[in-house]
């Protein structure tokens, strides 16, 4: 249906949410709870990314392979986000209770230590589109329960382009799931 008219074309930009670590997918008809936090407005493409490789194995009685598995898979988001505030730059590159307010010259502050640290603050995160359903122009989300950014941030301000930083977000696998789904899973309304 998706290829039909007049629901060709129709999918736009997705709005990436982030949560603590185990926060439950959100109802696709309904705005993420309290928990999900809107990281930001996107600016170009986003991504959603499955990796790895096939190992085929062969042996002397075929010349083609006999058997096949998939020792590692990956599952990554990648996105550009622009026009952040100071919380949504350190949920990007380490964890917003690092924020420190303080004054300076007599102003009020807000100060973000740019050494991003040892361990990532791990994160639920939701992909979602408000008409990314292959059956139409419905809602669908990509959803992973666990996962760090993990991108080393370049910040460009220019006079030929937006203010902002490029994303990526890889999935953990998550042992509170079952196995399909312990890097996440894709849920559209029909």
């Amino acid at each position: 249906m998706a290829e039909m008219q007049p629901f060709n074309q129709l999918v736009g930009r997705l709005l990436v949410y982030v949560a603590p670590y185990g926060e439950p997918e959100p109802n696709i008809n309904a705005t993420p709870g309290a928990n999900w936090t809107r990281f930001g407005a996107t600016d170009g493409d986003q991504v959603a990314e499955s990796a790895g490789d096939l190992t085929l194995h062969y042996d002397d009685d075929h010349q083609g392979p006999v058997k096949s598995h998939l020792p590692q898979e990956d599952l990554t988001f990648k996105f550009r986000l622009v026009n952040m505030s100071l919380e949504q730059f350190s949920r990007a590159t380490s964890n917003v209770s690092r924020i420190i307010a303080t004054t300076m010259g007599g102003a009020n502050v807000k100060r973000l230590p740019l050494k991003r640290g040892k361990t990532p603050t791990e994160y639920a995160l939701l992909f979602r589109g408000e008409a990314d359903s292959p059956e139409g122009n419905l809602p669908g989300q990509y959803y992973a329960p666990r996962g760090v950014l993990h991108k080393p941030f370049t910040r460009t301000r220019s006079r030929t382009a937006r203010d902002g930083i490029d994303c990526i977000f890889t999935a953990h696998e998550d042992d509170a799931q079952i196995e399909d789904n312990r890097l996440g899973w894709l849920t559209v309304q029909v």
